[in-house]
């Protein structure tokens, strides 16, 4: 017991000084700190707001940003505090999924999972970063965990700590809703007379929010929603659900009147099924095939992360460690398998369903990382036991674990001496607004990106809501908002001082191919006297510089 908890306080080191360890710089400010930063701010200082955009909560609910404008308004309106709390959930989730691993599995396994999410390149990158993701993540896995501590102890207290936990995930980020759904599955399934207080207590949360928002904000939030359904290709999908309610209802009326008969096909169809699984033999033969192939598997795909990685190889989504999926199929317990596995299943279906490759992974990281653990543990132990020696099981044990060694070497690599990610330039940055802060007043306008905006001292909003402000449809900002949802007209040529970054640029040539609005703002600001300080353009509005 001693040592097992000396080995968890190890790991959990190595998972701070990892996560801590150069945070306000690497990795380089991500547009969504600094976005997340400014509507928490408003939202602290009275204002529903996000830039110059009156902002109803959608997509991303309020639990996040009243809990991060607290911080900021006691520490700081700074990229530390927001990211320093991203950091907390994630070592928070590095306690839970040991504490799961040893639920459903063992304390070897737990420790295994725990170190593995440690390590988790992806994991460590993401969660650096100020993304209510993360929060989601926390929500979500702590749910898990009282929901196995019910199953072991059947104590209503679990029961009430996991509904509350769900109902907070919903009301962090949308997604929240599939582990809603995850809960409600398992209660209905294995607990059904306690499904009408899980369902009551750990929906009420999203209920409460969505009644306040109809009440306050009728048409902005169903124009906002309907935007964000439709850009994730997902209207369709609940503009359907009528119709298969109307399907669902007349296949139980037929399955009613036809159940004699279909209880005898069942009868016939599980004794035939029952035969062959017997003829098969699942503990001999077929048992070795299946795990000799999957340890060939993961020593093939184990090479796939010895190589140093940078910001853009961690955009690729699938990795090594989505073996973690097979290994929760892996889980002898029936009961932990399934429960397990409907709390994955939804958020990871959804994902698929989006075809997100970046920060919606968040979620999936610990479950990922429980999954490994067994996946290797299930291995190792079936190849032990043809050993009868020592020597080999030590041997069976680094092949599986040497991976491992060489990702803690890359991860300090880059998280603690900075080889292969871009750190921030913070001193480029108030160098740029430092210029800027000497020509205008407070009720002047500047477009800047999500960062610099809190720098500068008058109004700001981004390029995104200066082109659709004048009612083109740019990346997730809507064309059809109106210029009543903006607090100020942020119309580029209402603005004194335009900065655009060397990549900024970049993205306007790319979209003025296609955007006629970038295209105007791009031709215009040619004409405007331009500053260049320390990779950024500080474009003047002639119009404006007197």
């Amino acid at each position: 017991m001693r040592l097992s908890n000396l080995a968890f306080f190890l790991i959990f080191v190595i998972g701070i000084l990892l996560r801590v360890w150069n945070l306000g710089v690497i990795p380089e400010w991500d547009w969504d700190d600094g976005v997340n930063m400014n509507i928490a701010w408003n939202l602290i200082n009275g204002r529903l707001q996000w830039f110059s955009l009156g902002y109803v909560f959608v997509p991303h609910p309020p639990l996040f940003f009243i809990i991060l404008g607290v911080l900021l308004k006691v520490f700081g309106n700074e990229v530390l505090v927001l990211r320093s709390l991203t950091v907390m959930y994630s070592l928070a989730t590095l306690i839970f999924v040991y504490l799961i691993g040893k639920e459903i599995f063992n304390r070897n396994t737990a420790l295994l999972a725990g170190f593995i999410f440690a390590i988790y390149p992806d994991a460590i990158y993401w969660d650096r970063i100020g993304f209510a993701n993360t929060q989601l993540m926390f929500f979500s896995l702590i749910s898990l965990y009282f929901v196995l501590r019910f199953f072991h102890q059947k104590r209503d207290l679990w029961i009430y700590l996991a509904s509350i936990a769900v109902g907070l995930s919903t009301i962090t980020e949308f997604q929240g809703i599939m582990f809603l759904i995850s809960l409600l599955l398992i209660f209905l399934i294995y607990e059904r007379k306690n499904f009408p207080r899980v369902f009551l207590l750990s929906s009420s949360f999203f209920i409460i929010f969505i009644v306040i928002m109809l009440f306050l904000f009728p048409d902005a939030f169903i124009h906002d929603m309907n935007f964000q359904l439709e850009r994730f290709g997902l209207l369709s999908i609940f503009l359907s659900m009528f119709h298969y309610l109307i399907f669902l209802i007349i296949s139980l009326i037929v399955i009613y009147f036809t159940r004699n008969w279909i209880k005898e096909i069942y009868l016939n169809s599980v004794k035939k099924i029952a035969l062959f699984i017997n003829l098969m033999d699942l503990r001999g033969f077929f048992s070795i095939i299946i795990f000799f192939s999957l340890f060939a598997i993961n020593s093939v795909l184990a090479f796939s992360i010895l190589r140093p990685f940078s910001d853009e190889i961690l955009f690729h989504g699938i990795t090594y460690f989505w073996l973690g999926i097979l290994g929760i199929f892996l889980i002898d317990r029936k009961m932990g398998r399934n429960i397990l596995l409907l709390f994955f299943l939804p958020i990871f279906l959804f994902i698929l369903k989006i075809g997100r490759s970046d920060h919606m992974l968040i979620p999936l990281y610990p479950f990922l990382s429980l999954g490994m653990a067994i996946f290797l543990q299930r291995i190792f132990d079936f190849l032990n036991s043809f050993s009868r020696f020592r020597i080999l099981s030590v041997a069976i044990l680094i092949l599986l674990l040497y991976p491992f060694t060489f990702l803690l070497y890359q991860d300090v690599s880059a998280f603690i001496f900075g080889n292969g990610l871009i750190a921030e330039d913070i001193e480029g940055r108030y160098e740029v607004a430092e210029f800027v802060n000497n020509y205008i007043d407070n009720d002047d306008i500047v477009i800047a990106d999500s960062h610099l905006c809190r720098l500068i001292k008058c109004k700001t909003s981004v390029l995104l809501q200066v082109v659709a402000i004048d009612g083109s449809k740019i990346a997730y900002m809507a064309p059809d908002y109106g210029k009543d949802r903006f607090v100020f007209n942020c119309s580029y040529s209402n603005a004194k001082f335009i900065i655009i970054s060397s990549k900024g640029m970049e993205w306007m040539e790319e979209n003025a191919k296609e955007n006629e609005k970038v295209k105007e703002i791009y031709k215009e600001i040619e004409n405007w006297q331009l500053v260049e300080i320390n990779g950024y353009g500080i474009y003047r509005n002639p119009a404006l510089s007197q």
